[in-house]
């Protein structure tokens, strides 16, 4: 397949492609990054490729060191888990605080909801059809409309900033079969608590989507730590940071 791309945004379409190929591991955890066989591959100068790996690596998707060049972020289990117990409490403040911060009156609110169903409707479809990089995308997509209705916009910039992390991590979880239909009916949950202005089934919705997601980290993520900590040849973390 060419990977030759011509388009004014250049940078973001090969940001979008790695990220996608290290979601994958296509491109393993630790492994380094060759900008000159990238630029190749995309058939385009040096400058975007480097470009792209600076925009990763301000999400920690990627990382560079002096001597050794670019390579993809080892897993850190600790970091995740950090990520998530963050996320859970400016999602549980955001849940507080969102039905007393809408404006009921502006026909954008009906609308943002409307699109939060049809997304969690692709999200469940994705996920029971296996594609997986797109379900976890529409869960994102469904959480970032949510975000939109609330109005302190760092809080909400902040939660964008954090889903964007770990995402390997976050694409285990997403294929738990078992977890799958639970996340699908919180999220209606949710749109229906803030379309009936009650706050305490969104916190309640929120409480056991986030509360769940830090649960079942513990048991989904350590398999997969430990098998791309053995690929990579890094030792695991110590079993007393693994729940």
């Amino acid at each position: 397949m060419s990977l030759k791309i011509r388009h004014s945004t250049i940078a973001m379409k090969i940001k979008s492609i790695l990220k996608e190929m290290i979601v994958d591991e296509r491109i393993k955890p630790g492994e380094r990054i060759n900008i000159d066989q990238l630029a190749k591959e995309f058939g385009v100068s040096k400058i975007p490729v480097r470009e792209a790996l600076k925009a990763l690596e301000a999400e920690e998707i990627v990382v560079y060191q002096e001597w050794l060049g670019w390579r993809v972020a080892s897993p850190s289990f600790e970091r995740f888990k950090e990520t998530l117990e963050m996320q859970y409490v400016l999602e549980r403040h955001v849940a507080e605080n969102m039905v007393a911060g809408i404006d009921y009156g502006n026909p954008k609110v009906e609308k943002v909801l409307r699109e939060m169903h049809k997304v969690n409707q692709k999200f469940l479809l994705l996920s029971r059809a296996t594609k997986y990089n797109k379900a976890m995308n529409q869960n994102h997509l469904f959480h970032s409309l949510y975000y939109s209705l609330f109005p302190n916009r760092l809080i909400s910039q902040h939660l964008r900033i954090l889903w964007n992390r770990d995402l390997q991590c976050r694409r285990e979880i997403t294929l738990a079969e078992e977890y799958r239909e639970g996340f699908y009916n919180e999220h209606v949950e949710m749109i229906n608590a803030i379309r009936g202005k009650e706050t305490g089934k969104l916190v309640e919705a929120i409480t056991s989507h986030f509360g769940k997601s830090i649960d079942i980290a513990g048991m989904i993520c350590r398999k997969y730590f430990e098998r791309i900590r053995k690929e990579a040849g890094q030792e695991l973390d110590r079993p007393e940071d693994i729940p």
